[in-house]
């Protein structure tokens, strides 16, 4: 290390301590804790399309309708919000584009993980 560069590598260290510093830790620790929590609901209760033609199966299906078609169609007696089917359906598309429509089931997973972390984040903010 020669002594021009020490001065600058002190700098990217100050600027490392000052940005620790300025993290909001606790909301952190909630933040990884809500997930850490939705990933193990996942585990417990998986979301499964064919378990359930009145809550995640008809998500699935309408979403997956959606998704392949383009058409949504509100065809059962249950009202769904559409903005839920079309969350789904984003992901199953993007699962479609890779030729695995059983990955987009993972990907919904994953979201709704992210999702929730983001409304830890939105409530405390």
């Amino acid at each position: 290390m020669t002594h021009v560069s020490l001065p600058a590598a002190q700098r990217v260290l100050a600027a490392w301590r000052a940005a620790l510093a300025r993290i909001d830790w606790p909301l952190v620790l909630l933040v990884l804790a809500g997930g850490a929590l939705r990933l193990w609901f996942i585990g417990v209760s998986p979301l499964d399309p064919r378990f359930s033609t009145a809550d995640d199966g008809d998500y699935f299906r309408r979403a997956l309708r959606f998704a392949a078609t383009g058409q949504y169609i509100d065809d059962s007696w249950l009202i769904r919000p559409p903005l839920h089917v079309f969350f789904f359906a984003f992901w199953l598309r993007i699962a479609l584009l890779f030729g695995s429509p059983t990955l987009g089931v993972r990907l919904i997973e994953f979201a709704q993980v992210g999702v929730g972390a983001l409304s830890i984040v939105l409530a405390f903010a």
